[in-house]
């Protein structure tokens, strides 16, 4: 059964690979340039990140009760593990340069889940008077919304 799942991740892997960088006439890009495609991929996208702040922030808040600095650490790896990890891993391979700390310097998604980390643990500690899904519904719709609206300027 989990050989079946590789191939098929790999058949996928490979399949949009060439989509993206081979399709005759960029239309799987072209496709992706049409707004509401660019919306419901952008959404589907946000929803995940949302859920791993949120499952982070639950998972720390059920070991650690009172330490809010592990709840917001907790989410926040998480969500944007990838652009925090890259110092550690620069590190290990002994190729790690102060100017390309992503900690100083830090990409949009890695600010954005911060935030809601942060926004996340108030509500758990009950500091932000907001049902759980009111926050994940409002977050989820500001994340979506600035991402096309950010993307709209490149296309």
């Amino acid at each position: 059964m989990c050989v079946c799942v590789c191939v098929y991740f790999i058949f996928l892997f490979i399949t949009f690979r060439y989509m993206v960088y081979y399709f005759p006439l960029d239309l799987f890009y072209r496709c992706f340039c049409f707004l509401p495609l660019r919306i419901i991929a952008s959404a589907m996208k946000e929803v995940t990140r949302t859920w791993k702040i949120v499952g982070g922030v639950t998972q720390a808040q059920s070991r650690f009760k009172d330490a809010l600095l592990v709840m917001v650490a907790n989410g926040w790896a998480k969500a944007a593990g990838g652009g925090l990890i890259s110092n550690f891993e620069q590190l290990v391979r002994g190729v790690w340069k102060p100017e390309s700390n992503e900690l100083l310097k830090m990409s949009y998604p890695v600010k954005i889940s911060l935030v809601g980390s942060i926004l996340f643990t108030l509500q758990q500690i009950e500091l932000l008077p907001l049902e759980r899904h009111h926050l994940m519904f409002i977050y989820t719709m500001f994340l979506i919304t600035t991402k096309v609206s950010y993307t709209d300027v490149l296309y």
